[in-house]
């Protein structure tokens, strides 16, 4: 159900055949078990998040809701601080998976960090437009657990160095 969140789709251009393939929902799996986890993921992506599947199945209500929460204020921060949401850049059509969980993960954990945050309008986020984030986002062995950790903490710490 948070694939289909109405901020999620204007920040997340998805295709027709990438909705079929479900990869919004993958990219809500991604945000969950990586803000939630990341420092216990061991380079195995789809065994990552199937785990985390297991171990949330049977959550309470207020657990879910919390996860929903997260995942509302992390899309009204990025709205409201990323000039093209997720994408590269204005005209992009779609945005890497890579580049999405970094923003997304990173932007939750520097929250979580100072919950003032989730309210600020005025971060500057355009070093997610420079060369050194795109070659964190772009590199080979994007899921090796250093680059992993490498990118999401780059977000977190560009955030929170403006507080």
């Amino acid at each position: 159900e948070l694939s289909n969140n109405e901020l999620f789709l204007k920040l997340v251009p998805l295709s027709d055949a990438k909705r079929k393939h479900k990869d919004g929902q993958e990219l809500v799996l991604r945000f969950l078990s990586y803000s939630n986890n990341y420092e216990e993921f061991k380079g195995q992506v789809r065994i990552f998040h199937n785990e985390f599947l297991e171990s949330n199945k049977n959550i309470s209500d207020a657990d879910k809701d919390k996860l929903t929460s997260e995942f509302e204020i992390m899309l009204n921060f990025v709205h409201k601080n990323f000039t093209y949401g997720f994408r590269k850049s204005e005209n992009a059509r779609s945005v890497p998976r890579v580049r999405y969980e970094a923003i997304a993960s990173g932007v939750i954990l520097a929250i979580r960090h100072n919950q003032s945050l989730a309210n600020r309008t005025d971060i500057n986020t355009e070093w997610a437009h420079t060369e050194d984030f795109n070659e964190k986002v772009t590199a080979d062995g994007a899921n090796s657990k250093p680059k992993l950790k490498e990118r999401i903490e780059y977000v977190r710490d560009k955030i929170l160095e403006q507080i």
